[in-house]
């Protein structure tokens, strides 16, 4: 006599379940703030991330319009941006607005980091 199908499909069937309700938790980007260096045009960024599961891909894109509109990605932004971005407060990228943009800089720019 061969085992009921039950015995095999409940133990596969609980394992999806648990494996179904395993939420895998977000990276999350706050503190986020910008400066300009004086007497030039590299813009210190500054962010604090959260990486529950591991380094994250960090990307950066910047307003010039109060934070209506984001459509320009830093070309020359270096630092703690990019792939393979751990855990960390005080996260640093540096900015030459003057390579990205050229006289573009204003009180109006804002800064969105976003972590995956």
């Amino acid at each position: 006599m061969s085992p009921p199908v039950t015995t095999f499909l409940v133990p596969a069937a609980l394992a999806s379940l648990l494996l179904w309700g395993t939420a895998v938790a977000a990276p999350t980007v706050t503190n986020v703030r910008a400066s300009q260096r004086p007497a030039s045009k590299l813009v210190d960024i500054h962010y604090d991330l959260s990486t529950p599961d591991g380094p994250s891909t960090v990307l950066m894109d910047v307003s010039a319009d109060g934070g209506q509109n984001y459509n320009l990605t830093p070309v020359t932004a270096a630092g703690d941006i990019g792939a393979g971005i751990a855990t960390g407060s005080d996260r640093h990228v540096v900015w030459n607005a003057e390579v990205d943009r050229p006289g573009v800089l204003s009180s109006a720019m804002r800064f969105r980091i976003t972590a995956d």
